[in-house]
């Protein structure tokens, strides 16, 4: 295993990457067309950094950016964290109040945003700089082009930042609690970018087509790091083609993209209209890799029989820094629900004594390795909880095959014990009802009901409209009865439009189980 000192920092890995790629594209702006190389882009993020140390920022520095990912964004991650200050992407899905909230719990020297969610950020002394402003109604702050009017590189004294130092801070989704600051350091981010790049063969001649937002591990990592260690290139597109499928089979095809980073409901939207959409168009795609939540076995199935690209599921927490587990190429006889193997760490599957349990037993997943988070953020009892003795607590409960792979079952805090006193593991009904060939997806939760028992909730999306709703729902619970036993099969099975998902695309199982506890 590589060391701190090999992987060394980001600010290291940026100028080693201008210097050897200078001339090769990097980024690519789907909206407009234009397209920077490594050294246009060298040129941008030395006036950005040279601008910020200009208005006095400086190493451990906290500079937020509030925006849908954008050219710009990048700009200023790689300006910022060259210079040792620490980035920190948040959702700017997130409702004003707790955008606010988590810009005054990191006390940032500058917040960077785009026009649209500009009303979003807080009103403070803060200085606000927003991306492609088109100079209409005044907003608060200054657009970024007017922030960079005549900015010259002056040199500055920098005070470099070291393997060990915080780079960026991400804010968990929240699935189940309010989001945890997560603080990763320049080499913990190195490092996962180099494993992201060589687990799965990056060339310089690749075009990436990332469709995750900043604020996400693989978002920031894939783009903004990766890349860099491959020398390749990245397209970014806008936010309405990233959650559109045949919007991005015209981009993959328009932008000769060879790598799709995507999560499984994308992968879901492909399968439901591919008769729309023409195999050719992803011709040139060389792998999918799809994170953020469980992808199902016949999800990918059905996506590399219709459009003839291996897909390659992988596994990480913001806490690991991401990629730890994944499925690679070459790769045989992966099963439904199967995340891959150990990558660039150690693991263990533990029972709730801390004891290693026997190959395919459940158990929960412990990690080790060289890019661990650093810790929360300004929360050292909950960081000492789940960081015992070099081993990341993760929570997800997992399962381990003679060959190797890895299966995830579920969350450890999102299981429950049925009224017999046995563990049930969300997840797995999960499985089996999207198994159904008129359901499309279900989320699925433990609730008590107004008489006190335990019992299980299933919310169901069909696959289309369904007019004998009652039959479906008697057909479902039989379904997970056969293959789970009747104690698996859920009481309570409701019709809905959608789940509710964070945006990396987890379940909001947390949310279901409030619906469940209103109508009780």
């Amino acid at each position: 295993m590589q060391t701190w000192d090999t992987f060394g920092t980001l600010t290291e890995l940026w100028r080693n990457a201008v210097s050897q790629h200078s001339s090769r594209p990097l980024l690519c702006s789907d909206e407009d067309g234009s397209c920077f190389s490594y050294a246009d882009a060298g040129e941008v993020v030395a006036l950005i950094a040279s601008r910020l140390m200009g208005s006095g920022i400086r190493k451990g520095d906290r500079i937020c950016i509030v925006s849908p990912f954008h050219p710009e964004a990048a700009f200023v991650f790689w300006a910022a964290t060259g210079m040792g200050a620490i980035v920190v992407p948040i959702d700017y899905h997130l409702s004003s109040q707790e955008i606010a909230r988590l810009c005054a719990e990191v006390e940032p020297g500058f917040i960077f945003g785009d026009r649209d969610r500009a009303v979003a950020i807080p009103r403070t002394d803060t200085p606000v700089v927003l991306f492609d402003d088109e100079r209409g109604e005044p907003l608060p702050g200054v657009s970024c082009a007017d922030w960079l009017q005549g900015a010259e590189v002056e040199p500055r004294a920098v005070d470099r930042p070291e393997p060990n130092d915080p780079a960026a801070i991400l804010f968990t989704s929240g699935t189940s609690s309010s989001a945890k600051g997560v603080v990763l350091s320049h080499g913990a981010l190195s490092r996962s970018g180099w494993l992201m790049a060589d687990s799965y063969a990056w060339q310089p001649d690749d075009v990436l087509l990332n469709l995750g937002e900043m604020h996400t591990m693989s978002g920031l990592r894939n783009p903004c790091i990766a890349v860099l260690h491959a020398g390749c290139s990245f397209v970014v597109a806008t936010p309405p083609a990233r959650s559109n499928a045949l919007m991005v089979s015209h981009i993959i095809e328009r932008q000769r993209a060879t790598f799709l980073g995507c999560v499984p409901s994308m992968l879901k939207q492909f399968n439901r209209f591919s008769q729309l959409i023409l195999h050719e168009k992803l011709a040139g795609l060389r792998l999918v890799l799809c994170t953020g939540s469980n992808l199902p076995g016949v999800v990918a199935s059905a996506f590399e029989e219709s459009f003839r690209v291996p897909v390659m599921n992988y596994y990480g927490l913001t806490e690991t820094a991401g990629l730890c587990v994944g499925i690679i190429p070459h790769m045989t006889g992966c099963h439904q629900g199967a995340i891959g193997i150990p990558l660039g760490c150690r693991v263990r599957i533990v029972d709730t004594t801390g004891e290693e349990v026997a190959a395919g037993e459940t158990g929960e997943l412990l990690i080790q390795s060289d890019q661990l988070m650093a810790g929360y953020w300004r929360d050292p009892l909950l960081t000492e909880r789940v960081l015992r003795d070099g081993w990341f607590h993760t929570q997800d409960l997992v399962s381990q095959e003679p060959d190797g792979t890895l299966v995830l079952i579920d969350r450890r805090g999102e299981s429950f014990k049925d009224q017999r006193g046995e563990f049930i593991h969300p997840g797995e009904i999960e499985q089996i009802i999207e198994l159904h060939p008129l359901v499309d997806e279900a989320g699925v939760c433990g609730y008590t009901t107004a008489g006190g028992d335990d019992a299980i909730a299933a919310f169901v999306v069909p696959m289309n409209p369904v007019p004998e709703w009652s039959a479906l729902e008697a057909d479902l619970r039989s379904f997970v009865a056969q293959r789970l036993g009747a104690s698996r099969a859920p009481s309570r099975i409701e019709q809905v439009d959608s789940l509710p998902r964070g945006t990396n695309d987890k379940l909001l199982r947390r949310i279901l189980k409030e619906r469940c506890c209103t109508d009780v």
